[in-house]
């Protein structure tokens, strides 16, 4: 499980928010997002926590959790090569997530979340997400993808991309209420899936 993030300097981060906010009251602001995103990933069960970071680590990180450089470039650029630090399934979550818990997270982080599928995706409002999985972190599936309109979403799971990740259209939220989607394996029902 990883998360990206930035270091929670004043004047780099939540910069959208000053003003209102000067920018240290927005770096403590992200630093409680941050902090409460590192220890959902404390909580998790999982074999491996990454914290794919811009900047330095600091008082704020926790024992128990991996550092490693943050790639330059796009959004699109720097997940795909958060992805690439992965070497199987992997699931990745946003700072901005106060409602993540290990109960949010556990349909994709069960023994058989992958079994059938692809991806699981954390929809959020703004037509991005808060939480992405993929089966097979290829890097190659994230770049080229918009990560700053209002449906990148929907362009992540659009099997008619001009370069179409392997997957389709996510089905609805597993569960009543579930924050997270499954997403089966590519293709029509006639096509072989993965069990």
């Amino acid at each position: 499980m990883l998360i990206l993030a930035k270091e929670p300097v004043p004047g780099r981060v939540k910069t959208r928010l000053t003003p209102p906010y000067t920018p240290q009251e927005a770096a403590l602001l992200a630093r409680a997002m941050l902090t409460d995103s590192l220890d959902a990933l404390l909580a998790a069960p999982v074999g491996r926590r990454l914290l794919v970071l811009e900047g330095n680590p600091g008082p704020w990180l926790p024992p128990g959790i991996e550092v490693a450089a943050q790639g330059h470039g796009r959004l699109d650029e720097r997940l795909a090569a958060a992805f690439g630090l992965c070497t199987g399934p992997a699931v990745l979550i946003g700072v901005d997530t106060p409602q993540v818990t290990p109960a949010v997270l556990a349909p994709a982080l069960a023994e058989d979340a992958w079994r059938g599928c692809d991806a699981w995706f954390g929809p959020a409002a703004d037509g991005g997400f808060w939480a992405l999985g993929l089966a097979e972190p290829d890097p190659e599936l994230l770049r080229g993808v918009p990560m700053d309109v209002p449906d990148t979403c929907t362009l992540l799971v659009d099997p008619d991309r001009a370069d179409p990740a392997p997957w389709d259209r996510p089905r609805p939220a597993l569960g009543r209420g579930a924050p997270l989607s499954r997403s089966p394996r590519r293709g029509s029902p006639h096509r072989s899936r993965r069990q």
